[in-house]
């Protein structure tokens, strides 16, 4: 267990070192980046950036379609409350939606490493509060992409990536930067490994996308 934390950290010091000159290199700024992501992607590339989390999907899920919902009405589910409950496996936030919007069902958002209902809520509350309209960059990873969430992508109007893996029903995905395939993730025991460093180094497994999150994030 010792060796693991002393790999992780050591991994950590050597990228956070690294994207410090790549920062300095390209004169890129990060201090007033929304990354609105639909799993963890989001909470790791500010961590490795040393910015200040200028959004309430840090260690959260969505249910279903809720991630593309919750981007096509921001303001609406940002500016409601969130109803959160606790069962015996996860931490659960309920949104409701909007019936007079177009796509604004109630959505459920899932809390990840987190371990009371306080914690949770005061983080999406205090997160939620700085979110810079003006600079939102939208990140989704999808395991198994429909027809129905590639529709409501497709109808974000952000500056926003799509990583994807498995396509049900053979769906026309379109060419292009938005679009980035991921073999990585259409394994059954996924689970997030796409975040994780690849062994002794300072690079995770998404770096090895073909994709600049970097300047993505300008």
């Amino acid at each position: 267990m010792k060796l693991k934390s002393f790999i992780k950290n050591f991994n950590e010091k050597r990228r956070i070192a690294f994207l410090k000159k790549e920062t300095l290199k390209h004169d890129y700024h990060f201090e007033d980046v929304s990354i609105i992501s639909s799993d963890c992607i989001g909470g790791i590339l500010y961590h490795d950036l040393g910015a200040k989390f200028l959004s309430p999907t840090i260690n959260v899920s969505f249910k279903g379609s809720g991630f593309y919902c919750f981007v096509l009405n921001l303001k609406h589910y940002i500016n409601s409350d969130i109803s959160i409950v606790m069962n015996d496996v996860s931490i659960i936030g309920k949104i409701e939606g909007n019936s007079l919007l177009e796509n604004c069902p109630d959505i459920y958002v899932n809390f990840v490493h987190y371990s009371t209902i306080e914690e949770a809520r005061d983080s999406w509350n205090s997160r939620k509060a700085r979110i810079n309209y003006n600079k939102i960059r939208v990140i989704s990873t999808e395991r198994m992409l429909t027809q129905e969430k590639l529709n409501l992508f497709n109808a974000i109007t952000y500056k926003k990536v799509m990583i994807y893996g498995n396509v049900v029903d053979n769906i026309n995905v379109p060419n292009g930067k938005e679009f980035v395939p991921s073999k990585f993730i259409t394994k059954r025991n996924y689970r997030g490994k796409l975040l994780v460093f690849k062994g002794i180094g300072k690079k995770r497994h998404f770096d090895d996308l073909k994709f600049d999150f970097l300047s993505f994030l300008q």
